[in-house]
Formats: structure tokens, C-alpha cells, sequence
């Protein structure tokens, strides 16, 4: 036996569905989630936030890497500095006779020791 008993049922704060806020004429449109400052926060340093209907997804800035590899990702772990300075790349990217320096996101070349840029 249940005596006493009472049911709420709480109306929910957002009608809309997930990804989506109420317009000021009642209409539910697109959240943009990389709006401002948002979408640093949600996708991490070095990020490009990229907004979709109902979702979003981040990628990497040029010069950085996720953490585990993936191209489009959502869990805010950001992205690293790439040395591109680091094993056979250097050659491919900077050629013969030169020594590859990395940068924070990036990366330059400097001629070795008697040898000069055509």
C-alpha cells in the first residue's frame, strides 16, 4: 500500500531537443556551440571548433596533433605542438644540407654551415 503519495512531473527547462535552444518566437533553431570563447572551452588549446546542426566537432589547428590521433573529436583534451623538426620528416620537409628548427606550431629551415638558398 502506498499512502501520501504525490507525482511531480517537472516540465523541462529547454523543449528542445539536444543541440537546439528556444528563439524568442518559441521556434527551437540550431545552438551554436562554437560561438565567442565557447568553443575553446569545449575543444581545448590549439583548436578550431566547427559547428554543425545540432552538434558540434573540433580539429587542429595547423602544426598540432590530437593527443590520440583523431581528425574530429569532442572531448576537450586540445591539441599538441607537431615536431615537424623530429625524425625523417625533417629531411622531406626541409631538404639536403639544412637543419629543421621547430616552432610552437610550426617550423623553419636554416641552410648548414658553407651552404646558401639559391
Amino acid at each position: 500500500m502506498i499512502y501520501n503519495s504525490h507525482l511531480t512531473f517537472l516540465k523541462p527547462t529547454n523543449p528542445c531537443t539536444l543541440g537546439r535552444i528556444k528563439a524568442p518566437d518559441g521556434t527551437c533553431i540550431d545552438e551554436d556551440e562554437c560561438y565567442g570563447d565557447v568553443g575553446t572551452t569545449l575543444c581545448g588549446s590549439n583548436t578550431d571548433c566547427h559547428n554543425t546542426v545540432g552538434s558540434y566537432y573540433c580539429t587542429c589547428k595547423a602544426g598540432y596533433f590530437h593527443p590520440i590521433k583523431q581528425h574530429n573529436f569532442t572531448d576537450g583534451r586540445g591539441c599538441e605542438d607537431e615536431d615537424e623538426c623530429n625524425g625523417t620528416a625533417e629531411q622531406t620537409l626541409c631538404g639536403n644540407n639544412t637543419d629543421c628548427h621547430n616552432t610552437e606550431g610550426s617550423y623553419y629551415c636554416t641552410c648548414k654551415a658553407g651552404y646558401f638558398h639559391p
